[in-house]
């Protein structure tokens, strides 16, 4: 399934800028069939034709994917001044993927700490006690042990932020669905709605006045 060539410059401008991370929403169903919704770094994946987020395999959301793997997203792009939403299946990689340390590394370095701390059981509360613990930006941060012991020096201690702990995952959906949604700054209603639908493998586009006619 390829991105809909009338928009591949956009997506591409939106999500995979290295400046302007893309924080987006993106929703899911829970056990209860109720949707949730919450912020995520949105990534546009070029080599896999997907759009892609980090989740903590034990977080909510993962859970709601296991259950239904249905998702849709939202973000508004402030340069271009347009809004794109999605939907699609999605599909969980949490082993032998390279786009996992791909998207590992585009995270922020507190993040992965995040990451870490929880794999080792180690309290946020017991983490600022040490004030000698090297900033990630200084190098591999020095932990206390996960019994809270004083053995800061401990190799077993150091953390490689660049390598991935065990609970990262990552979410992948391939977009059945587009929704584009073109703002004009200056008279909201002369913007444009353009969306795409996948079906029999090919692209439908319809397009419609802000207004929905």
């Amino acid at each position: 399934m390829l991105l809909p060539f009338e928009i591949k410059n956009q997506v591409i401008g939106a999500f995979c800028s290295q400046d302007l991370p893309a924080y987006g929403q993106v929703a899911t169903v829970d056990e209860h069939d109720h949707p949730q919704v919450r912020t995520v770094h949105c990534h546009y994946i070029k080599e896999q034709n997907s759009m892609a987020f980090n989740a903590h395999v034990e977080s909510n959301k993962w859970k709601d994917l296991v259950h239904n793997l249905s998702v849709s997203g939202c973000y508004f792009d402030m340069v271009q001044m347009i809004q794109f939403r999605w939907e699609g299946p999605a599909q969980l990689i949490q082993n032998n993927n390279e786009i996992l340390q791909t998207l590992w590394l585009s995270s922020r370095e507190e993040v992965r700490l995040a990451y870490w701390l929880s794999e080792k059981k180690i309290s946020l509360r017991e983490y600022k006690k040490y004030e000698r613990i090297r900033l990630p930006r200084s190098g591999s941060p020095l932990l206390p042990t996960a019994k809270g012991g004083d053995d800061i020096g401990n190799n077993d201690s150091n953390i490689d932020l660049s390598l991935r702990s065990s609970g990262h995952g990552v979410v992948m959906c391939s977009p059945i669905k587009w929704k584009i949604y073109e703002v004009n700054p200056e008279h909201y209603c002369e913007g444009k709605i353009t969306e795409y639908s996948f079906s029999n493998n090919a692209w439908f586009q319809k397009e419609s006045s802000i207004l929905g006619i």
